[in-house]
């Protein structure tokens, strides 16, 4: 028998198909040409039951076909050839029967996975397989054997195994033996892949229960829609985009179902209602469902409407003051205060109140750039570009306790970041805190107003790296538990650089201000200020401590004088408390009308230290009692270090370790009054050391004893008596008599003197307290 058209015929791998040769196509074209052309011509209408039956029956020429169909061994069952003359030869099986489709029956000899069919006549790779299943496979891959033949492996038409389930008791399948395979007609379409894809189909739905959220375009398109209950949450793009408009592209945000029995008091922009009426819990409520809360503890005022289309000055925008209060107001209702953010540049045009731990967070890093006034242009150029909060004259923000700004800028409406905007045109107050604990400002920048922060009744504030471009920087009243101000910096970036700033430049009002009642110790540190009428003034009675601050001024560039006499670096008043003790450490004053002005008051032994104070004017003027300085440098002062104003009888007032540098004027000058400043270890060079009104004694002496007040190292002696001793003869005692008046000698054994010594109008002798020799020697004399 030539070879089965399977074989002739067959596929080959699909990267390299067979290609069947023509004499193996011509011989089995050939082949059955004959076998058609026996059956048609009458030589094979022979029909046996059994090969036996036609093996016994030889009476046929050669060359008739004959079948055998129903033999009990199958594969005896076939189309036969008879060889040989009549009555002799023999018969020899040629093809199978031609069939075209086979029924099979799965008995259930085998097993669910491995299935044993039989079928009346042989099965073939030409004849289509019909098949009942009986039993459902558990495992696979399954394989199933015809007749006792070789198991082969059941795949579906793409050649994959069958699945656990895939055949299903009762099931017909149609097949065809491939080589070692049964393949199914279709692939495999069953009751388990049906479960398997129904129970991906339920994780799905169930996956998307448990999100329950939709993504619109925006508010206005989700209220429109009827959204299913089990759509518990959505987002949204934008809030309300106009897309010719790329300022509106903004505000998405999350969303929650919320009842409106909760929600009566959230700010309208915080909320939206659907078309549907469902409650968060699936329940439908005509007057209560369908509402959609916002779902954020960190709100960008985007998410509320907030357009963010100001330019530096202000001008043609959008007031989005309302979009900063219901984020406020919506943290405050929904968490109990969190934290409100702005990417743009928006106009504040109506007052805001943030409220309690409510935080305004802007995108600024550090407030102040550390440069000096050559390198501001380019730092204009930064500040128009930041996002910031252009706040109109006529409206304020208002910070509550707990909350507070970060990273802010706020600019004044009608700035210009050019060195043309003159304080003059500065107005409006940005930034109140009134009756609040614990509220801060960091990092953020504050320019152009009339008054930066007006702070009253607060307690345990704290700011940090601050810039302030302001008349008044900061008004604290009644406040002052614990404050802090730390790296507070004041100078004009408005005008710094420009030519000219020296006389643009000023500010008319005070960097730092406190009144009222401020005991509890405020703390400035680590602070600068420039150009201001005042510096510092502390109109409070309070335990201040004032530590590594620099004051500075603007000068002459010619004659190196303040431009302004009138300007005070630092200002005390403490009339009412005498125990408050405030503290001054680490300080630079320079360029002032006045560094210091200790005014009337007592200060609770108020303690000065480590002071530089630098081309000003007066370097300090003392009216207040109980007050120490101590190492103190005070360097080319145009007219006076010191200046002692004795309007306080009691003055106890004592200078340690002081140096004058005098560039013009006294280091010291002491004007009336019954006080009794103290001077240890003070030196000058140059100028005048006004040593008559340094101390003075009030009475006319005798020719007996002259009696020094306690403590004093330099009298005036008034009255012409002649001086026997002077009390009290410490040991190493120094001290400098200057009279008034000629005439007074110093007579007797008490002294040691290089010669006699009679007194002039103005001469001074300066003695010192010899106890080995009990005598007072003489160490110099000016006549």
């Amino acid at each position: 028998m030539v070879e089965l058209a399977a074989t002739i015929f067959s596929d080959g791998p699909s990267s390299n198909p067979d290609q069947p040769m023509k004499p193996r196509i011509r011989e089995w074209g050939t082949w059955l040409e004959q076998v058609i052309s026996a059956f048609t011509s009458g030589a094979g209408n022979i029909l046996k039951t059994s090969r036996a039956a036609l093996f016994a029956d030889l009476a046929h020429a050669a060359d008739t076909t004959a079948w055998v169909l129903g033999d009990p061994t199958i594969a005896y069952n076939g189309i036969y050839v008879k060889f040989g003359a009549s009555g002799s030869g023999s018969w020899t099986r040629v093809s199978d029967l031609p069939f075209s489709f086979i029924i099979a029956d799965d008995a259930g000899a085998g097993t669910p996975n491995a299935i044993q069919a039989t079928t009346s006549i042989p099965v073939s790779s030409s004849a289509l397989i019909w098949m009942e299943v009986a039993d459902t496979n558990t495992s696979s891959p399954v394989t199933a054997s015809f007749n006792g033949g070789v198991a082969l492996t059941v795949k579906t038409n793409t050649g994959n195994n069958v699945a656990a389930g895939g055949l299903v008791s009762g099931m017909i399948v149609l097949g065809i033996v491939s080589g070692s395979t049964f393949r199914l007609f279709n692939d495999q379409i069953s009751s388990a892949i049906v479960a398997a894809a129904e129970a991906a189909q339920a994780a799905a739905e169930a996956a998307a229960a448990s999100i329950n959220q939709r993504i619109y375009t925006a508010v206005a398109s989700a209220a429109v829609d009827t959204i299913p209950a089990i759509v518990k949450r959505l987002r949204t793009q934008f809030f309300a985009p106009s897309y010719v408009v790329p300022a509106t592209l903004v505000g998405g945000a999350n969303y929650r179902r919320i009842s409106w029995a909760d929600l009566s008091t959230y700010p309208a922009p915080s909320y939206f209602r659907s078309t549907d009426r469902f409650l968060p819990d699936g329940s439908t409520d005509s007057l209560n469902g369908g509402y959609w809360v916002l779902d954020e503890r960190t709100v960008n005022v985007s998410m509320l409407g907030a357009v963010g289309d100001a330019g530096i000055g202000g001008t043609i925008a959008t007031n989005d003051a309302a979009a900063f209060q219901a984020a406020s107001d919506f943290l405050g209702k929904a968490f109990g205060g969190g934290t409100i953010t702005f990417s743009k540049r928006h106009l504040i045009a109506s007052n805001v109140l943030l409220g309690k731990h409510v935080r305004l967070q802007g995108p600024a890093g550090r407030a102040d750039p550390g440069n000096p006034f050559s390198f501001l242009p380019p730092i204009w150029a930064a500040m128009q570009a930041m996002a910031a909060l252009i706040i109109d004259p006529a409206a304020s923000i208002s910070l509550e306790s707990g909350g507070g700004i970060e990273g802010v800028m706020a600019f004044r409406r009608g700035i210009k970041l050019d060195g043309t905007d003159l304080a003059t045109n500065f107005a409006g107050t940005a930034f109140k805190m009134h009756i609040v604990d614990g509220t801060y400002v960091i990092s953020s920048s504050v320019v152009g107003f009339e008054e930066a922060f007006h702070c009253t009744e607060n307690s345990r504030v704290k700011f940090d790296d601050v810039l302030i471009d302001c008349n008044n920087g900061i008004y604290c009243e009644n406040s002052g538990d614990i404050n802090r101000y730390l790296r507070v910096h004041c100078y004009p970036v408005t005008q710094g650089g420009v030519t000219g700033h020296e006389t643009i430049s000023h500010r008319s009002g005070k960097a730092f201000y406190f009144t009222g009642n401020s005991t509890g110790g405020p703390t400035i540190d680590n602070c600068f200020m420039y150009a201001f009428a005042i510096g510092i003034y502390l109109a409070a009675p309070g335990s201040y401590t004032i530590s590594n601050t620099w004051i500075d001024g603007t000068t002459d560039l010619t004659t190196g004088e303040p431009l302004d006499p009138d300007r005070v670096g630092l200002i005390l008043e403490s009339e009412t408390a005498p125990n408050a003790e405030p503290q001054v450490s680490n300080i630079k004053i320079c360029s002032q009308g006045t560094a210091i002005d200790l005014r009337e008051g007592n200060y609770g032994a108020m303690l000065l230290s480590n002071l530089v104070l630098f081309q000003n004017n007066v370097g300090c003027k003392v009216s207040g009692t109980d007050l120490n300085i101590v190492n103190l440098v005070c360097r080319s002062y145009f007219a006076n270090g010191i200046i002692f104003n004795n309007v306080e009888a009691a003055n106890t007032a004592k200078i340690v370790n002081a140096t004058f540098y005098a560039r013009l004027g006294s280091a010291l000058d002491i004007n009336g009054g019954a006080g009794d400043p103290k001077l240890v270890n003070c030196s000058y060079s140059g100028g005048i050391l006004n040593v008559e009104n340094v101390s003075r004694v009030t009475t006319a002496p005798v020719s007996e004893a002259l009696t020094i007040p306690y403590g004093k190292d330099s009298v005036r002696v008034t009255g012409t008596g002649n001086i026997g001793d002077v009390l009290p003869k410490y040991d190493n005692y120094l001290v400098t008599l200057e009279f008034v008046s000629g005439g007074s000698q110093l007579l007797g054994g008490n002294f040691r003197l290089s010669a006699a010594f009679t007194a002039s109008a103005g001469s001074a002798i300066t003695l010192r307290r010899n106890g080995a020799l009990d005598k007072w020697v003489e160490m110099s004399r000016s006549v």
